[in-house]
Order: C-alpha cells, then structure tokens, then sequence
C-alpha cells in the first residue's frame, strides 16, 4: 500500500491513467480468454441475453458508485482548498497585526509566525501526502513558540492592548486553522466503495466469457475496459487532497513567507 501511494504521489496523471487503463483492459482480456478456454461451450440465447443485462447491470452500477465517490473526491479537494486559504489568510492577518502593533517591540513574534509558515510548507505539507495525514511535529512546536512571543508582548497603549487580544484571537483561529487542514487531508473516499467498484468491475469481467473468442471481440472488450480503468484512475488522483499532481498547491502559503520576508526588512531580517 506504501508503494501505490508513493506512485500515485510521484507520478504524472498522464502516466497514472495509462497504468490503470492498460492494467484494467490486459485484466479484462486475461479472464476473457481464461473464461473462455473453462467454459468452451456456446451459450443458447437466452443465457446470452440474460448475460448481457446481467453484465450491463453491473457495470452501471459500478460507474454509479464510481460518479458518486469522484463527486465526493473532487468535493473534499474544494474543502481542503479553502481550508488551505484561510490558513493563509489568518497568517496575512497575524503579520499585518504585527506591523501595527509596532515593529521594534514584535521582532521576535514576526520571527516565530515566519518560522511557522516555513514549517508548514517544507515540514508539513510533505506528512499530508502520507497514506495516514499528519501534522509536523516541528509545525506544532512553532505554533506554540509564536503563541508564546504573543503572550510575551507587554502592550504600553490602548491601542497595542487591543491589538494583542486581535492576535491572540488569530492566534487562536490559526490553530483552528490548521487542524481543519489536517482533517481534511484525511476525507478520503470509504474503503467500501472501492471495494464495490473493484469488485463489480471484475465480476462484469466475468460476465463477458458469453462472447465468442476473437481477437474482435478481445479488441472491444479491453477498450472498454480501459475506459472504465482511467474512470478508476481518477477517482484515485483525485481521492487524498495532498496526494499527487492534482493536489493542493502550498503556493498561497508560499506567497505569504514572500510576504513576510519582505515585511521584515522593516523589522531586523534573522
């Protein structure tokens, strides 16, 4: 299982539904012709036409449940989406905070929040595309030296006293945050719906030893097939928000360590 996930997180698309149709299609025909060579006899009529609803049945069903889990998939990558820009967003707000608090007295909290960006996007990001999500520890550890240098802020007007409690709200909602990011790294679509698609899939396989042995009907039904395994193969793209080519880009966070390096010329670059 760790091997197809590190394939499915270092591989091209293109190359991903090239595997899964060719794999399905050379499946496919393989038991064909098994089926064929185990059961030679000719079907009479009506077993071939009760095959053929019985096979279609099936493999409606199967690209039912396949519709439905990609719908699924591609719901939870939107939401794992916007979780990623509201972690962005509430680190823009922390930063901003910083610069009208003051920038001499928030130095070493403008550091801590930079330092934490940094560690989502290289120590984080990273864990989110395991087979088990997640969080860094190092992320976790600089969450809380930030919280610390905002507790440690000492507000010398009204105005600074209302700014800490805004950061330690956002503080807060950061957190928040990154736990719903972490969270959705883990909506993944339910074994048992994979399991139903693998299994209908192969038993409409079955079904398909009525036909006679040509290298037609061979032809046909691999193409078919392979249809149905680049179906498969998106939904398995699509399937781990973090995983792979089509996964949730850090770049928004990225953006906002740019943000933060340029702001700290202002403060005292580490």
């Amino acid at each position: 299982m760790a091997y197809f996930n590190v394939f499915l997180n270092s591989t091209p698309n293109s190359i991903i539904a090239l595997v899964f149709g060719g794999a399905t299609a050379l499946l496919s025909i393989l038991i064909f012709i098994l089926g064929r060579k185990l059961v030679p006899v000719e079907f009479e009529k009506e077993s071939s036409d009760l095959a053929i609803k019985a096979h279609t049945s099936l493999l409606a069903f199967a690209v039912l449940v396949l519709a439905f889990s990609i719908g699924d998939a591609r719901s939870n990558l939107a939401k794992a989406t916007d979780a990623v820009d509201l972690e962005a967003s509430k680190i823009k707000h922390l930063n901003q905070l910083f610069i009208s608090y003051g920038a001499v007295e928030t130095i070493a909290a403008h550091n801590a929040l930079f330092n934490v960006a940094s560690s989502i996007v290289h120590d984080e990001w990273p864990s989110l595309s395991e087979i088990k999500p997640i969080g860094s520890a190092k992320t976790e550890a600089e969450l809380r030296n930030l919280f610390e240098e905002i507790k440690n802020l000492k507000p010398t007007t009204k105005r600074q006293e209302t700014i800490k409690i805004s950061l330690e709200n956002n503080m807060e909602e950061l957190h928040k945050s990154r736990d719903s990011v972490i969270d959705k790294a883990n909506n993944e679509v339910p074994g048992l719906f994979w399991a139903m698609i693998v299994s209908l899939v192969v038993i409409s396989m079955v079904f398909n030893v009525h036909y006679q042995l040509t290298k037609l009907n061979c032809l046909l039904i691999g193409s078919h097939m392979a249809a149905v395994g680049v179906a498969i193969a998106l939904l398995a793209m699509l399937d781990a928000p973090f995983r792979g080519e089509t996964s949730v880009s850090p770049d928004i966070i990225v953006m906002e360590i740019a943000k933060l390096t340029a702001s700290a010329i202002k403060y005292e670059p580490k």
